[in-house]
């Protein structure tokens, strides 16, 4: 037990500079003033290198490997072999090195805010080969590297993932959605006129409220705030934070995402409470954590189900707009599939396209060493895929917050969350009565559901594992292509 003890006061000590990093970066994103960049990215840097230092300490680390090597319980083992997994990942990089790697993430981050402004790749451009490069050295410091350089990043967001496993998820999804696509598009559907009319920042806040107050989402162990690119971030089981972007010619943006964040914030929150400041409370896979916004902004949140309790409330908040639209139409507008060029916008059936696009460019990037003229590349591929092309890069390869944080191999979990999120939709239908707990506005059973079979568990378990747990099978892309062809043949009558 002494040994335990000393290993949570350690940890404590690792918990307190995370906490006070989270804090800092939920504000950098959201109500820090600019002018202060410079001065607060070096105090992070600093809070980063003592909080590295003290993961990496050697007498931590050999307490830890003696605790898992003597413990027969299966969380404190599941617990301790993350610590020292990332540590093997890790141990070879200096303080130094690590300390420089997060300065060079937070001025890209600054540099790409001004660049996607500006419509100026060319600014961001040397940032994103510096950030490639620096990555790749740090990943070259680990011992027993896979031989294929992107599987070690896929990893780091999914345990056990690699590129022919995604190769082929996504060679299922272009075969069977592709051809589903075309034949939508070539329906040429009318967009309902509602979708794009204005309403004031001041009624979307409205709205978020009422859907935020709905799923449960309250001020008690939340917040809600605005920034350029939407996110969740946690800061313990009972202080998760979310943000969102309102643009008035767009109001179901801010819904959907208000709806995707919180679907991340809650698997936090309904962690088991005993995890609190263990590794366990916030060491899920990003598959599953995709999983589960995916889950919330999808399957249900864009169900004709979801909206009946509520749709009546949405009404009243902006009857200009929405009075005359009846709840089928608002179903009907709120799914519309139009291919777009922006991955956060777009609908549920082209989404995974956007993702995959995305891959593809990484894969350029890290297998190939491929770095020029990914702005062009990027315009190529929608163009090729989904049949339109950026005209800018703001709209094109400058949309997306996750390079400019050295984020590579985190886009997949997007589009594998969104299938796995199938799955876990078409395990809970087995189980009770969806329809009718929707329906009649007792959203507390899905969060029960969520809780009892998913949220609870933390990281206790890999993707891989937790599928397996709940829907009694191994991942399958093809019931992601099942649900998308049944539901958007229901819902647009295509023949």
């Amino acid at each position: 037990m002494e040994k335990q003890q000393k290993f949570r006061e350690h940890l404590d000590k690792i918990n307190a500079y995370q906490l006070a990093l989270s804090t800092m970066n939920y504000d950098l994103e959201t109500i820090a003033p600019k002018d202060g960049a410079e001065y607060r990215h070096k105090m992070m840097a600093f809070l980063s290198e003592q909080a590295f230092i003290l993961r990496t300490d050697k007498e931590f680390i050999q307490l830890t490997q003696e605790i898992h090597d003597s413990t027969k319980d299966p969380e404190l083992k599941r617990e301790t072999q993350i610590i020292l997994d990332e540590y093997n990942k890790s141990k070879n990089i200096t303080p130094k090195q690590m300390t420089e790697f997060v300065q060079l993430t937070f001025k890209s981050n600054d540099i790409w805010k001004e660049a996607k402004q500006n419509n100026d790749y060319a600014s961001f451009e040397p940032y994103l080969k510096q950030l490639i490069d620096k990555s790749l050295d740090l990943l070259k410091t680990r011992e027993n590297l896979s031989e294929n350089l992107y599987d070690n990043l896929l990893d780091d967001y999914q345990e056990g993932l690699t590129q022919e496993k995604v190769d082929y998820f996504f060679d299922v999804i272009e075969e069977r959605l592709v051809p589903f696509i075309k034949k939508v598009s070539a329906s040429n559907l009318l967009e309902p006129a509602f979708l794009s009319k204005p309403i004031p920042i001041s009624k979307q806040k409205e709205m978020t409220k009422l859907i935020a107050d709905y799923l449960g989402f309250n001020d008690n162990f939340s917040v809600i705030a605005e920034t350029e690119h939407p996110f969740s971030s946690t800061l313990s089981i009972n202080d998760t934070r979310i943000t969102t972007h309102y643009h008035e010619d767009q109001f179901t943006s801010n819904i959907f995402s208000i709806i995707h964040e919180i679907g991340h914030s809650l698997y936090n929150h309904q962690v088991n409470p005993k995890y609190e400041g263990r590794v366990l409370s916030n060491a899920m896979d990003m598959t599953m954590h995709e999983s589960q916004s995916r889950f919330l902004e999808n399957n249900i949140g864009r169900s004709k189900d979801f909206w009946t309790p509520i749709y009546p409330k949405l009404k009243k908040i902006c009857p200009e707009v929405l009075g005359t639209v009846t709840l089928d139409e608002f179903i009907y507008g709120i799914n519309f599939p139009k291919i777009s060029l922006i991955r956060i916008e777009a609908d549920e059936l082209t989404y995974s396209l956007h993702v995959l696009i995305r891959y593809r460019l990484e894969k350029r990037m890290i297998s190939d060493g491929e770095f020029e003229n990914l702005n062009t590349l990027w315009a190529d591929e929608y163009e090729r895929i989904l049949g339109i092309k950026p005209t800018t890069d703001s709209q094109g390869i400058l949309q997306d917050v996750h390079w400019s944080g050295a984020s590579f191999g985190y886009f997949p979990t997007y589009a594998l969350g969104s299938a796995v999120a199938a799955m876990f939709y078409q395990q809970i239908q087995d189980e009770m009565d969806l329809s009718q707990q929707l329906t009649s506005g007792n959203f507390e059973e899905v969060r029960s559901w969520l809780r009892e079979n998913i949220h609870q568990y933390g990281g206790l378990f890999t993707a891989d594992e937790m599928i397996q747990k709940v829907c009694n099978q191994e991942f399958d892309p093809h019931i992601y292509c099942d649900y998308l062809i049944s539901k958007f043949t229901a819902i647009y009558g295509i023949a």
